[in-house]
């Protein structure tokens, strides 16, 4: 490798520079080829596209399930009709309090006596429909101008004369009737609210199943944008490796050298010289270590029991 490059550089030594040359270019190529066989075994496109098919299809079949959960619980925009929804209740749950306190008001009214009661109910209207009664406001209005009219008559007149046990059977007709009417409307803005309760309960439960079909489904958006990605990637690669194009490229071709390559006679001097002498010191102390003849007093062992005498010299005649 060249330094920090992505450069290699592939030298080869023979005999022949032909011949270097040679092998060279054909290593090059085969690297070249071998690559491209791997690369176009391995079936990424192929991979990818299965991929595809099979996220395009969960992608469906959570549009369709989104689609008729919609269709089914009659759900489009479900944060505006929750707040239509709400809004509509907290009007009837303070009509509803209205109506509950008043009805309490005419249960703890003054009672008549039962001779009028009896007349009351006898004239009160036997349907319960919140149609068949008068306007409430205006049955207020005459309960109210009775009522003054009665109190009236009672400045004048005693509790049993006919004016006021007639007023009084007046008051108590129209009080069951506004009584009864009152118990309609309230019955009918209960059913309403409970109406009211439990398209919420059906919004908020659609909303979190609509939640966590738009989870998954942005989950597998995202991974059907990531394998598409990864799928034109690998189109590019494989057709630029179909081209010979790719990250790999041979930047010059096998150069045949000027010159002969020799042996390094200095370096291998330089080398042997130390290498040489080592080996030589070592090969004397070697033989000096395994030799056993004795030449003197000195090469006696010391833990033989031998008793030197001295040394016999040979005299030379010189003649």
């Amino acid at each position: 490798r060249e330094k920090d490059s992505d450069v290699i550089s592939v030298t080869i030594k023979l005999v022949s520079p032909d011949l270097a040359a040679k092998v060279a270019d054909t290593l090059v190529s085969t690297y070249l080829d071998r690559r491209l066989h791997v690369r176009r075994d391995r079936g990424m496109s192929e991979f990818f596209d299965e991929r595809l098919t099979v996220l395009r299809q969960q992608l469906r079949l959570l549009d369709a399930d989104k689609q008729q959960l919609r269709e089914s619980r009659n759900v489009s925009g479900v944060s505006e009709e929750r707040n239509l929804l709400l809004n509509r209740l907290q009007t009837l749950y303070a009509e509803i309090a209205i109506d509950q306190r008043e009805l309490r008001m005419l249960g703890n009214a003054t009672p008549v006596k039962p001779a009028e009661a009896g007349a009351a109910a006898a004239l009160a209207p036997a349907t319960a429909g919140l149609s068949s009664y008068p306007n409430l406001e205006q049955l207020r209005g005459k309960i109210t101008e009775l009522r003054l009219r009665r109190t009236e008559l009672l400045q004048r007149y005693t509790d049993d004369s006919d004016a006021v046990l007639r007023i009084g059977r007046e008051i108590a007709q129209i009080e069951a009737t506004l009584l009864a009417a009152l118990s309609a409307q309230l019955r009918e803005r209960q059913a309403v609210a409970q109406s009211i309760e439990r398209r919420l309960a059906t919004l908020n439960n659609s909303e979190v199943a609509l939640e966590v079909i738009e989870r998954d489904r942005n989950v597998l958006a995202q991974n059907f944008q990531n394998y598409a990605k990864k799928r034109e990637e690998a189109q590019v690669s494989e057709a630029l490796d179909l081209r010979r194009v790719s990250n790999v490229a041979v930047l010059s071709p096998a150069l045949r050298p000027l010159e002969p390559v020799g042996t390094r006679k200095v370096l291998l001097f330089a080398l042997a010289l130390p290498f040489g002498l080592l080996a030589g010191i070592g090969l004397a102390m070697w033989l000096e270590y395994t030799n056993q003849t004795i030449r003197d007093e000195q090469d006696l062992p010391s833990s033989a029991r031998v008793v030197y005498l001295g040394d016999l010299r040979m005299r030379r005649k010189w003649s």
